[in-house]
């Protein structure tokens, strides 16, 4: 097997795009238990909750590794100029507020240029309650002066 510095640019891209995928796929993964633990009795959610949390940071460090973070647009007001796919948009007239009910797949964004890397999948709802800020998944590098 190959190291990773012998690899040609093909197969790094091919490597990065496999990294992308298992990693959108355990966010997916993720999501899934964390409404499974809210079935669960108090004492078994504190346990499950630690190990999505474990695997949560696993996955923003994989990501991290190749200048990449997950954004969670959830309860934001949805704008047809972001890189999310709505897969109810059909539903709505063009001139509802709608807001990003649910986020399917993860959007992938560059930590150093902010340019995405991945588009997310969404549903999306008549507008309620909005978050001002994108919502960055796993621990993010501090930006302030301190």
């Amino acid at each position: 097997m190959q190291r990773p510095s012998e690899l040609d640019s093909d197969e790094q891209a091919k490597a990065r795009s496999a990294l992308l995928t298992v990693c959108t796929e355990g966010w997916r993964l993720l999501r899934s238990f964390e409404r499974a633990a809210l079935k669960l009795d108090v004492a078994d959610q504190k346990r499950m909750g630690a190990q999505i949390g474990f695997f949560a940071r696993q996955i923003a460090e994989s990501l991290r590794t190749c200048g990449l973070r997950i954004e969670n647009l959830e309860g934001h007001r949805f704008d047809p100029g972001l890189a999310v796919t709505a897969l109810n948009l059909d539903e709505f007239t063009p001139d509802e507020h709608l807001v990003i009910e649910t986020m399917l797949e993860p959007q992938l964004v560059s930590v150093d240029s902010g340019v995405v890397v991945r588009w997310g999948k969404v549903v999306l709802s008549k507008s309620a309650a909005l978050k001002s800020d994108v919502t960055p998944i796993g621990p993010q590098k501090d930006t302030s002066n301190a």
